[in-house]
C-alpha cells in the first residue's frame, strides 16, 4: 500500500488503503492526524524518519510501527519511505511511502520467540532437577554408608550445607515428649547447645512442624516465641526454617535452619529440604537401632554392667586417645576371692 508524504517534515499526509479498510475517512488522516493513531513508544521512531532528517543524501528508510485501527486493534506497520523530491538544501521534500502490513509475521516471530524461550526454560528445569536428583543420591548414600550414630549425624549437617545455605542449624530427635538437640552446625558452644531441648507440646515453632507434619519458614524470628528467648545469646538468627523428620508416618525429630538474615528461607529451599529429610530420617533410625543392638550386645541383661566385649572396646579407644595425645593411661585389675559363690547363689 502506497502513502503520500507531501512536504517531509510539516506537509500534507495522503492516506492509502490500509486506512480505508481499517475503517478511517480520508478527512481523519489527512494532514498529521494519522500520527493520533501510531503506537505512543513508537511516535518518536516515526515523526524522526532517517529520510527526512538526514543531509547526507539518503534516498530510502524504513521504520516499523503499530497502527490503531478503528476497531481497537493493533497493526503492525512496516513503511520503507522513498525520496521523491528535495528542496535546495537536499532535504528529501516529498517521500512515498511503502507500507506493508507485517502484523502475522511479527505475532509469528513473537511465538517462536516464546516457545524458544520456554524450551530452553523447560531444558535448565530439566537439567536443575537432574542435578539436584544426582546430589541427593549421593548425599543419601553419604549419609548411609556408616551406622555409626556419631558419624550418622556429623554426615547428616556437611550434606545439608550443599542444600540449604545456613549460619547455624541442629538435630533433633523427639524422645519423651521432648526435641533434644543430637547436633549442631555453626554454634561457637555447641557443648551448650546439646544440653537445650524444648517441650512438645510448648510455645515453639519446633511444635508447629512436628504436629503439621509439614516444613516451616519464618522469615522475621518472631519475639511471641519463648524457646528463641531461652538461646544462648550467640545466637542471631533472623530467619528460621523446620523441617519434619518422618520414619513411617511418624515424626521422630527436627531439622532446623538459622540465618542471620531476614526473609532468607523460601519455598525452594523448604522443598528440598523434606527430600533430603525423608534419607536423614531413615539413616538416623537405621544408626540408632544399631546402637541399641550394640549397647545390648555390650550389656549384661541381668545386671546392666558392661560385659567382656563392652570392655575391650573401651580399652582399644583409651589406648588410642593415649597414643595420639600421650595422656596417662592406667588400667587397674582386681580379682575377688570366691566370687563365683556369689554367682552360685544370686
Amino acid at each position: 500500500m502506497i502513502r503520500i508524504q507531501d512536504d517531509a517534515k510539516n506537509g500534507k499526509v495522503y492516506p492509502n488503503k490500509y486506512w480505508y479498510e481499517w475503517g478511517y475517512r480520508e478527512d481523519e488522516m489527512m494532514g498529521q492526524r494519522f500520527f493520533k493513531h501510531i503506537y505512543p513508544e513508537d511516535l518518536h521512531e516515526v515523526k524522526n524518519l532517517t529520510i527526512v532528517q538526514d543531509t547526507v543524501g539518503h534516498e530510502s528508510s524504513n521504520v516499523a510501527f503499530r497502527f490503531h485501527t478503528k476497531d481497537g486493534a493493533w497493526r503492525w506497520i512496516l513503511s520503507t519511505a522513498v525520496s521523491v523530491a528535495k528542496d535546495e538544501t537536499g532535504r528529501v521534500k516529498q517521500y512515498i511511502g511503502f507500507d506493508m502490513d507485517i502484523t502475522e509475521e511479527k505475532e509469528a516471530k513473537e511465538k517462536l520467540k516464546k516457545a524458544l524461550k520456554e524450551t530452553q526454560a523447560a531444558k535448565k528445569r530439566a537439567e536443575a532437577h537432574a542435578l539436584e536428583a544426582d546430589t541427593m543420591r549421593e548425599i543419601s548414600r553419604i549419609i548411609s554408608s556408616s551406622l555409626d550414630f556419631d558419624s550418622t549425624i556429623d554426615a547428616i549437617l556437611d550434606q545439608a550445607k550443599r542444600l540449604i545455605p545456613f549460619d547455624t542449624a541442629a538435630v533433633q530427635i523427639l524422645e519423651d515428649g521432648y526435641l533434644q538437640n543430637i547436633g549442631g552446625r555453626g554454634w561457637k558452644d555447641l557443648g551448650t547447645i546439646l544440653k537445650y531441648s524444648l517441650p512438645v507440646p510448648g510455645d515453639n515453632p519446633n511444635t508447629v512442624v512436628i504436629e503439621s507434619k509439614k516444613p516451616l519458614i519464618i522469615r522475621k524470628v518472631p519475639d511471641r516465641y519463648s524457646s528463641f528467648k531461652e538461646l544462648p545469646d550467640e545466637y542471631a538468627g533472623k530467619s528460621w526454617l523446620g523441617i519434619p523428620l518422618i520414619f513411617r508416618e511418624s515424626v521422630i525429630g527436627l531439622l532446623t535452619f538459622d540465618k542471620n538474615e531476614e526473609n532468607f528461607f523460601s519455598s525452594k529451599h523448604a522443598e528440598l529440604g523434606t527430600v533430603f529429610a525423608s534419607h536423614v530420617a531413615v539413616a538416623l533410625h537405621n544408626s540408632r537401632i544399631f546402637e541399641q543392638t550394640k549397647a545390648r550386645a555390650m550389656t549384661d541383661p541381668l545386671t546392666g554392667a558392661k560385659n567382656r566385649r563392652a570392655f575391650f572396646d573401651f580399652a582399644i579407644q583409651e589406648d588410642k586417645i593415649y597414643k595420639r595425645y600421650g595422656t596417662v593411661f592406667s588400667l587397674i585389675m582386681i580379682d575377688i576371692d570366691f566370687f563365683k559363690k556369689i554367682n552360685d547363689k544370686y
